[in-house]
């Protein structure tokens, strides 16, 4: 299970990996970080990230500094999760936030259609870090309790 890059790295690593039983990914996409334009090969990136605990926004100045060669970009083009979704019969959850821009429900949607049975498909009224609500965080966490225990989770 992971969230955003975190399930998209879960949803590449488990098809194949006889640990794992289930699959589980909020607000993922199947592919590589968003893609940046040829023009910006040899420049930098700057990307901005909140620090522990997550529970709230941390302040702009305060925010970790991440520093993204375009080689992170192109990197990620490398890699892509539905293959190995469309051939697994692991099952598989996907959550998708109805305000995440980065994201979106399409993305998520056809990743789901993609995938091979059993799969389910969940919405979540929220943006793309629900982890700042915690009755968003609640319902994750009951969807996912009902996913485990084999039985079919509120849509």
């Amino acid at each position: 299970m992971g969230h955003s890059r975190g399930g998209t790295v879960s949803l590449l690593a488990g098809p194949e990996n006889k640990a794992v039983t289930h699959m589980v990914s909020v607000n993922s996409s199947p592919g590589g970080p968003t893609h940046v334009d040829r023009a910006e090969i040899g420049k930098v990136t700057v990307s901005f990230r909140d620090l522990p605990p997550g529970t709230s926004r941390t302040p702009e100045l305060e925010k970790k500094r991440f520093d993204l060669p375009y080689s992170y970009f192109e990197d990620g083009d490398n890699y892509n999760a539905l293959e190995g979704l469309s051939k697994s019969l692991k099952p598989k959850l996907f959550f998708y936030g109805t305000k995440d821009v980065l994201t979106t429900y399409i993305e998520v949607k056809d990743m789901y259609d993609a995938s091979a049975e059993p799969k389910i498909i969940h919405e979540l009224n929220t943006e793309h870090d629900y982890r700042l609500y915690s009755e968003i965080i609640e319902e994750v966490n009951q969807t996912l309790a009902t996913f485990l225990d084999g039985s079919t989770p509120p849509t």
